[in-house]
């Protein structure tokens, strides 16, 4: 349809200055249908209108159909309403039409079944960049292990792709291979993350339900296999030629054959370091990985480093970048502030040179202390999860409608409504940068709490709703809600922590903290006290709110394999319920304590419950559709009269989509 467009006229069908632009115009606009000469056949302008059609139920599905408008057309059968005073040269030109057509549509099949399958093209081509549209029912969704980020792979000969997706409530791994249309499910994924593929190209490697798995891409897809079992959550895996997995835990990297074993240590951490992830694996027997560390009153710091497995000696390569990997142009592309980098690397010496330069500034940074599951790499090519950061505060009724918070766009993070809903905290600014902010419903304007260096996030009201408690870089801290006050320190410790929740009594923080050995817990602190932990099992706990009568915690925790919604009681006990039956994050109390709302992937659910005399919880119910903000603990909602209140960005965060740059390194070589 646009192609005959344009032989008509002369012009697009759908025009933008950018990839971004045209795409949107292909969404939201019509073509300039005016603009078609007017001896064009109705039989050809019904023909462009259903092969434009917006809906996908009416479009038509094929090109064998459009075949028979152009022969009706080239033979001037009824329905030509438009006036036919030269019929032979109407008939001789619209046969030149058909005939054209038909040679441009195999032409252009048989060249991309070229490009994408001739492996000496590909590496010799220049740069092409591909946007790679999800089907409307399937989205890109993060699991537990990936925090902030979506988790994609792409095949060493850049022929083929793995993302961890959601159709309706089932969440799994999809493939897409790059010279077909389909994407389809990999039977036996259900709950799978940290997908990772052979240097064959044949099997995806993937974590669930506590074991490492395998399964083959072979015709419709093999029955996965297990590996082995795994000691804990990993969080990052790489399959080398010489048919070692590496892996990361809560312990460090570990390695462990393909077709099976005891998974083996390579390292532990360091005093101060969060995590060590591998990225990839070099020739030889060395490893590139990711050294996470914290410190005292800083943000989280990311090195990359070379690892021998032989003497299991290390080096620094390079500061402040995270999920690193060799380029065949003899570049390092890593992750630093949100966008993608590269540096100029010897890989035999293990040695950056030159200067960093950035690549890619449109994918999705995720949190601020991750990101390199949001994209994945070849040798020679590139694939991310593009993103856009800004968007709006909105208010959603239970029925899915919104309504603005304020009309001004901005990098707005976790909206939380006062106790009275007259105020809204939350905050903003560059990623690793931002403060806390409290904006007055009712009078429209607007204060800035904070204005360190350092970032400053997540903001939870006090009840008295005087002050707001709130993440300064990794440790906890407390300031007025009116402005032009001091922020006070409220615990200083080795390791990141985000609050959660005060008491109804203002006595006790509710705090998540993140360590190496345990992965998120739950603690509780009474300011001027030593902090106490609530949850610090080997599972990962996170998110707890006080019911409005304090009497009871709701959290998330993943023991079950997958992430899920409990009650306890507060402050100790043994008893708890399970409230979500297909998954689920974020909880948070209605103001009454009546209901129960949390998030299944990207659908609010209510569910009633009962606080007294005892605790009872009803059956879950769906409220509504949206595109939510995700991580792994954080709130991203609040909830108060009856409507909620989300940030909506102006892009679905690239969660409908996928970009790929296919021989990118070509374009490092020419920019050289």
């Amino acid at each position: 349809g646009c192609v005959l467009f344009e032989m008509l006229t002369g012009e697009r069908a759908f025009k933008g200055d950018t990839v971004t632009d045209v795409l949107a115009a292909v969404v939201d606009k019509e073509p300039a249908w005016s603009a078609l000469p007017a001896a064009t056949p109705a039989t050809i302008r019904r023909l462009l209108q259903r092969c434009l059609e917006k809906d996908l139920k009416r479009r038509l599905p094929h090109i064998g159909a459009a075949r028979l408008e152009l022969e009706d057309a080239s033979v001037g059968r009824a329905g030509d309403a438009a006036g036919t005073p030269a019929r032979h040269e109407g008939v001789t030109r619209w046969r030149w039409v058909s005939a054209s057509l038909g040679i441009l549509a195999l032409a252009a099949l048989a060249l991309a079944a070229y490009a994408l399958t001739r492996p000496a093209a590909r590496a010799t081509g220049a740069a092409q960049r591909l946007v790679i549209m999800l089907p409307p029912d399937v989205r890109l969704t993060p699991t537990a292990s990936s925090g902030a980020n979506y988790q994609v792979a792409l095949s060493p000969d850049d022929r083929q792709l793995v993302f961890v997706g959601t159709r309706g409530v089932v969440t799994q791994l999809y493939l897409r291979r790059l010279d077909q249309y389909e994407v389809r499910p990999l039977p036996g994924t259900e709950n799978a993350g940290v997908p990772f593929f052979s240097p064959d190209g044949l099997w995806v490697g993937f974590q669930s339900g506590g074991k490492l798995r395998k399964v083959s891409l072979a015709g419709a897809g093999g029955i996965p296999e297990v590996i082995c079992n795994l000691p804990g959550e990993i969080t990052a895996a790489a399959w080398g030629a010489d048919g070692e997995i590496v892996l990361t835990s809560r312990a460090g990297l570990s390695r462990v054959a393909a077709v099976g074993g005891t998974p083996e240590a390579l390292t532990t951490l360091l005093p101060g370091e969060l995590s060590h992830e591998p990225s990839q694996l070099l020739p030889g027997d060395r490893i590139l990985f990711t050294v996470a560390t914290s410190a005292l009153g800083q943000v989280q710091l990311n090195q990359t480093a070379v690892l021998s497995k032989t003497t299991r000696e290390r080096h620094p390569v390079l500061d402040d970048a995270r999920g690193g990997r060799y380029l065949a142009s003899g570049h390092l592309l890593f992750l630093r502030a949100g966008s993608l980098w590269t540096v100029p690397f010897d890989a035999a010496r293990g040695v950056v040179g030159g200067t960093p330069i950035p690549r890619v500034n449109d994918m999705f940074a995720g949190g601020a202390v991750t990101g390199s599951r949001s994209y994945a790499a070849s040798a020679r090519s590139l694939l991310y999860v593009p993103g856009n950061s800004e968007g709006f505060v909105m208010w959603v009724e239970r029925d899915g409608g919104t309504s603005p918070l304020f009309g001004e766009r901005g990098t707005y993070q976790h909206p939380m409504l006062s106790p009275d809903g007259t105020r809204v905290a939350f905050d903003a600014g560059p990623q690793n940068a931002k403060d806390i902010w409290v904006h007055d419903v009712q009078r429209g304007t607007r204060i800035r709490l904070t204005t360190s260096d350092g970032n400053d996030g997540t903001p939870i009201w006090t009840p008295d709703g005087t002050a707001v408690a709130y993440a300064c870089n990794n440790d906890l801290c407390r300031i007025s809600a009116n402005g032009g006050g001091q922020p006070e320190s409220l615990l200083r410790r080795e390791y990141p922590q985000l609050p959660s929740s005060w008491s109804p009594d203002g006595r006790i923080l509710v705090y998540q903290e993140t360590r190496p050995q345990t992965g998120l817990d739950i603690w509780q602190l009474q300011p001027g006290q030593e902090p106490t932990p609530i949850l610090a099992t080997r599972f990962n706990e996170s998110g707890a709110v006080f019911s409005p009568d304090g009497r009871f915690l709701a959290y998330v925790s993943d023991e079950s394999g997958h992430l899920e919604i409990y009650v306890r009681p507060y402050p100790k006990s043994t008893e708890k319920w399970t409230i979500s039956t297909n998954g689920g994050a974020e909880p948070v109390w209605s103001l009454d304590g009546r209901e129960l709302f949390y998030r299944e992937n990207d659908t609010m659910i209510a569910v009633p419950v009962t606080l007294q005399p005892i605790f009872k919880a009803g059956v879950p119910r769906r409220l509504f559709d949206g595109r939510f903000d995700w991580s792994n603990g954080h709130q991203h909602y609040s909830a108060g009269g009856g409507r909620f209140l989300k940030v909506q960005r102006d892009q679905d965060v690239g969660a409908e989509r996928l970009h790929v740059i296919l021989n990118f390194v070509e374009e490092l070589k020419a920019s050289s």
